[in-house]
């Protein structure tokens, strides 16, 4: 280590020590050792626009093509040898 280092760790480890987190409650069809699941964390869901799919700005020479099952949206990329963009 050094010096610098060797001298922060006690602070560092102190700084650790006062951490304090809240006992997890177990949740219904989860294991008691999975961390606590709050719906009300999630990430906000993407905007929609009225076709179902992002508002996204898609750069010149892109082409949308018919996409898979699975695919939002799929592009073919002009002037790139026939590479797609997923």
């Amino acid at each position: 280590m050094t010096s610098f280092v060797a001298q922060q760790r006690p602070a560092f480890i102190e700084l650790l020590k006062s951490f304090q987190f809240a006992a997890a409650q177990a949740q219904p069809g989860l294991p008691p050792s999975h961390p606590p699941v709050d719906a009300s964390a999630a990430a906000p869901p993407a905007a929609i626009s009225k076709e179902g799919k992002p508002n996204w700005q898609v750069p010149t020479g892109w082409k949308e093509i018919p996409g898979g099952q699975f695919l939002v949206a799929k592009f073919a990329l002009a002037g790139d040898g026939g590479a797609q963009a997923r």
